[in-house]
């Protein structure tokens, strides 16, 4: 499958695009000039595959945690982007999930103005779900989700083989919001995802489809908003 939609926000356009093995892609020909926040579990599991880049200088990998998206955290993450050399018109990639997505689209609105920021969402609920709508969400003190700003990516690349390592638990929760996405659209569509339910899960192909349905029905919603 190698579908792509784009998706008309505030800041202009940016593309989804479905490549299976895009990680490889990405770790054989890096962004020029990129610093890549990765969260510090996908860097155990794919070091192989993401080797050129975690093995780089220009890495920051961070444990995707409730508390390390808290403002608090913020200006060692400043401090250690600094260290790095980042630039105005650099782009920061972002190889995670939800948590790493609000951490590297929040810093990418605020660092020097504001940063191009690139997304491979490696959870199920980030594919179909989180990784349109632009937001950030960050706690401060014991107030959760309490800031945050609303900044697209320049562009969304969705690599399923991230599923193949998620916990059953994360599974079935992405596929529950697909359900619902679904429901909401038309029962019709309700009825498509529900009777492809056991496939869904077994079936990476079939994943995919409805991980792509997902989200141009997000998007009708997203770009009104």
């Amino acid at each position: 499958m190698s579908n792509q939609t784009t998706i008309q926000s505030h800041k202009g356009e940016y593309t989804v695009s479905f490549i299976r093995s895009g990680m490889d892609r990405l770790n054989r020909d890096p962004i020029e000039d990129a610093i890549y926040i990765v969260d510090k579990n996908i860097a155990k599991l794919y070091g192989d595959r993401l080797s050129k880049i975690l093995n780089s200088e220009r890495v920051l990998k961070i444990e995707a945690t409730e508390e390390n998206k808290s403002l608090d955290c913020f200006p060692a993450y400043i401090e250690a982007l600094v260290k790095l050399e980042v630039r105005r018109e650099q782009t920061l990639v972002a190889i995670g999930g939800g948590i790493i997505q609000d951490i590297t689209c929040f810093l990418a609105t605020t660092l020097m103005r504001g940063l191009p920021w690139v997304f491979y969402p490696t959870t199920l609920l980030a594919q179909s779900d989180s990784c349109i709508g632009s937001k950030s969400s960050i706690n401060s003190g014991d107030v959760k989700n309490i800031l945050g700003t609303f900044t697209p990516p320049n562009k969304v690349v969705i690599d399923v083989d991230f599923l193949s390592t998620l916990e059953e638990k994360e599974i079935f929760s992405g596929v529950g919001e697909m359900i619902k996405v679904h429901a909401i659209n038309s029962p019709t569509d309700f009825d498509k995802i529900s009777d492809n339910y056991e496939q869904i899960i077994s079936n990476q192909s079939i994943m995919e489809k409805f991980i792509y349905n997902s989200l141009l029905m997000k998007k009708k919603f997203i770009e009104i908003d």
